[in-house]
């Protein structure tokens, strides 16, 4: 947290103020700049934001108040007749500059530690065993309060990198022991390397890929924390990790982009479930935490020690409250999961049934469409029948039309009683296969579609071509009479001729 904070509010007569508030951390004091509303324009407001928090000089109204507070953990930053609108940032700076200041002091011997360190090394001209160890010890210690959160994460990365610096030049200085840190890098890697191809054995096999999953983690773990490999072992075993891991999760989950939606809800509630955990344990870490520290605080080495131990504890049962508010929302997340796994289950369930008595229908409908088209291949013989009864009509009139014999009104309507019988048996066995299609239009197989077509077609066809000529034929008579009864009796016949016509 910055040692700076530009905050609105109003003060004791409800007027809108704005608020500049500084840390001294050398003083162990605070200085608060309180603005009124007139003075506080939106170019004196933009300057503190961007120069003043900057530790940029600004000139200050002339009016303006300033105060100087005490810094206290358990007193508030601003006095009574101050509010600010966002108290969780006034709240959160009353927590943590506590710790900042003696973290800030801590630092400080730290940092007379290595310049004396830093000005030793620079001094050697060859590896000196001493000076490395005594770096070792100075860093260790860091490492320490780091582990113990007793400095801030910008004082740790500041002493890392002038130590690393520092290790830097002492590794030049050592080629031997330089080789000696490849080789136990060679050595952890072939090791985890070992263990990754025993996963891939156990994957091959069967076993449960939840249980390997978490030995990757295990192994993940180790080449994090792991000191001594080197850059690119470490970069290698991350790449052969990672594989593993993309493998295991399709092997659980399929392929990307093909979960569905049950399983989607189940890894979000696997996940959420394992933050639930973590961040339980975390809780119970920093519960154990606070007794560690009570613990250490009577037996601190000095009076800061203990000062920074008790600024820890404030910390450490704000971040629990903070952690129970998160652990009580999640838990509200995890029963609105729980409950969507279930109503996807039902739903699952419901499409379950559904398809089987989808299935059932389909099978039912089969059978039936089975016996139409049986019907439709009996209908079909019927309709054979009544073609050839047509095609021999046609030839026998054929044959009679070559022998030319006398043509009477008898014949005629024999012959069209006969044709207009067959094409009525045509005509009623057509409409029989169009009925039976027609029940399961949608469901008849395109065979039997065809197969009815080309019979109907063949079938109007030569039913076509046997009117017309039966019609040509009939004309052809009906000349002959009239003919005929015009030499024989004029007058009657042409009245019997118009009255036949």
């Amino acid at each position: 947290m910055k040692k700076k904070i530009v905050i609105w509010g109003t003060n004791e007569k409800e007027e809108k103020v704005l608020m500049a508030i500084a840390l001294n951390s050398e003083a162990n004091k605070l200085d608060l700049y309180v603005f009124s509303a007139d003075q506080a324009t939106e170019a004196f407001y933009n300057s503190l934001i961007h120069d003043w928090r900057e530790n940029r000089e600004v000139a200050f109204p002339e009016e303006h108040q300033h105060m100087e507070r005490p810094l206290s953990a358990s007193e508030s930053i601003l006095p009574e007749n101050l509010k600010a609108d966002k108290p969780d940032i006034i709240h959160r700076a009353q927590k943590e500059w506590p710790f900042l200041v003696l973290s800030e002091k801590l630092y400080k011997l730290y940092r007379e530690e290595l310049n004396d360190l830093k000005s030793k090394i620079e001094e050697l001209s060859e590896f000196n065993k001493e000076q490395w160890e005594e770096l070792q010890h100075f860093w260790n210690k860091v490492q320490e309060q780091a582990r113990d959160k007793m400095l801030s994460y910008g004082y740790i990365k500041e002493l890392r990198e002038e130590t690393n610096e520092l290790f830097g030049i002492m590794k030049e200085l050592r080629k031997k022991v330089d080789a000696e840190l490849r080789e136990s890098s060679k050595k952890i890697r072939k090791e985890i390397e070992e263990a990754l191809q025993a996963i891939d054995e156990k994957v091959q096999k069967g076993l449960s890929l939840k249980i390997l999953f978490e030995e990757l983690k295990k192994l993940q773990n180790k080449v994090k924390e792991s000191v001594g490999l080197i850059r690119s072992d470490r970069n290698t075993l991350w790449k052969h990790i990672d594989k593993r891991f993309k493998t295991i999760k399709e092997k659980r989950f399929g392929p990307e982009g093909e979960d569905s939606k049950l399983q989607r809800l189940q890894r979000r509630l696997d996940g959420l479930l394992t933050a639930l955990d973590r961040l339980n344990h975390s809780v119970k870490r920093d519960e154990k935490e606070i007794k560690f520290q009570k613990n250490r605080i009577s037996n601190a080495a000095n009076q800061l020690e203990a000062q920074i131990r008790e600024a820890k504890l404030v910390m450490l049962e704000d971040r629990i409250k903070s952690k129970k508010e998160k652990i009580a929302e999640m838990e509200g997340i995890k029963a609105d999961l729980e409950a969507a796994i279930e109503r996807e289950h039902r739903r699952i369930e419901a499409k379950k049934q559904r398809e089987e008595s989808k299935k059932a229908a389909r099978e039912k409908l089969s059978l039936e469409l089975e016996k139409s088209k049986k019907r439709v291949e009996e209908e079909s013989d019927k309709l054979k029948e009544a073609v050839d009864k047509v095609k021999s009509v046609k030839e026998e009139k054929k044959k009679a039309a070559k022998k030319k014999p006398s043509i009477t009104q008898e014949a005629i309507t024999a012959a069209g009683a006969t044709i207009g019988e067959s094409l009525g048996d045509v005509v009623d066995t057509i409409k029989a296969v169009a009925n039976v299609l027609g029940q399961h239009a949608d469901e008849v197989v395109d065979e039997l579609k065809e197969k009815a077509s080309d019979i109907i077609e063949d079938i109007t066809e030569e039913a076509g071509e046997i009117i017309e000529e039966v019609k040509e034929k009939v004309d052809e008579v009906k000349e002959q009479m009239k003919e005929e009864m015009r030499k024989t009796a004029p007058t009657q016949a042409s009245g019997e001729i118009k009255e036949e016509e």
